[in-house]
């Protein structure tokens, strides 16, 4: 038999579920917009504690947001170093084109084709330079994988 009282916390737990569920979403949105704007750079140590005292919620939110970033590779947990805004690799720099230019123009544009020849030589450029300025200001030769 199902007492009042069992009901009425099981309602309260999914009450604090979805509050829960929403305070992570919101952490997740601040800290993903710092990340993309460059306001935590490349490299940037990320303490669970200061953020959660910096947007005013504790620390499980924040936690369950910086997992939910760590699966979409923008931060990775580094051994004897801590949480840390994830460099990224010439193949991320790859990946990231062709999702742009697949968004903007299609997968079978002309002008899509026309941007890939005309950027290649570019790109390589530019991923060299990122790499290397992003080894050379964080000194951590291994977050470069």
């Amino acid at each position: 038999m199902i007492s009042f009282r069992s009901v009425l916390s099981s309602d309260q737990a999914k009450r604090t579920k979805r509050a829960a569920g929403g305070l992570a979403q919101q952490a997740y949105l601040k800290i993903r917009e710092r990340i993309l704007s460059g306001k935590m750079p490349f490299g940037a140590s990320i303490s669970r504690r200061e953020l959660s005292a910096e947007l005013g919620m504790s620390t499980l939110p924040v936690s369950d947001a910086l997992r939910r970033l760590e699966d979409e590779k923008l931060i990775q947990s580094v051994p004897r170093v801590g949480t840390v805004v994830r460099i990224p690799t010439r193949q991320d720099v790859i990946g990231f084109r062709q999702v742009i230019l697949n968004r903007s123009f299609g997968k079978d544009s002309l002008v899509r084709e026309w941007l890939i020849f005309g950027m290649r030589h570019q790109l390589d450029f530019w991923s060299v330079i990122i790499l290397t300025l992003s080894t050379i200001c964080c000194g951590w030769a291994g977050l470069t994988r």
